[in-house]
C-alpha cells in the first residue's frame, strides 16, 4: 500500500522533493520540451522565485544555519580587528577619540545580533519541522498473516 502524498500534511507541497524525501528510487529522463502552441505560462519571474524561496526554506534550515555562522564570523574577525584596533589605541597611533570604541561596538555587536537571530531561527525552524507532523517512515506494502 503506497501512502498518498496527501496525507503529509505540508502546506507546500512540491512533489520532486517529497520523492527525494520519501526515499523511493530515481533516475534522470533527459527531456526536450517543444515550443508551447497556445497560450503563455502563468510562471513569472516572482512566482518563480516565490516557489525557490518556499521550496528551500521547507526542506532545509541551512539557511539559518549559514546567517548563523556569518554572524559569528563578523563576530569572530570584528574581535581580532578589535584587538587590533586596541594595541594601535594604547600606543597612541589613532588620534581620533572613540574611533576605536565605535568601530569594535558596531561589528562586534552586530555579530552578536545576526548570530543571535540564527540560532534563534534554527530553533525556530526545529519547531516548524515538528509541526509539519512529517511521517517518520511510510509503508510501502503491507503485509498479512
Amino acid at each position: 500500500m503506497i501512502r498518498s502524498i496527501d496525507r503529509i500534511n505540508d502546506y507546500i507541497k512540491f512533489f520532486p522533493l517529497f520523492i527525494k524525501w520519501v526515499g523511493f528510487k530515481s533516475t534522470s529522463i533527459v527531456v526536450e520540451h517543444s515550443e508551447r502552441e497556445d497560450g503563455k505560462s502563468s510562471y513569472n519571474l516572482v512566482k518563480l522565485i516565490s516557489l525557490a524561496f518556499d521550496t528551500i526554506i521547507s526542506f532545509s534550515d541551512k539557511p539559518l544555519k549559514i546567517f548563523t555562522f556569518i554572524g559569528l564570523s563578523i563576530s569572530s574577525i570584528s574581535f581580532i580587528f578589535g584587538c587590533y584596533y586596541l594595541i594601535q589605541a594604547l600606543t597612541g597611533q589613532i588620534k581620533e577619540p572613540g574611533f576605536s570604541s565605535l568601530i569594535i561596538s558596531i561589528w562586534l555587536l552586530s555579530g552578536i545580533i545576526i548570530s543571535t537571530v540564527g540560532i534563534v531561527g534554527i530553533y525556530l525552524g526545529k519547531t516548524f519541522n515538528q509541526v509539519k507532523n512529517r511521517p517518520i517512515f511510510i509503508i510501502d506494502e503491507k503485509y498479512e498473516n
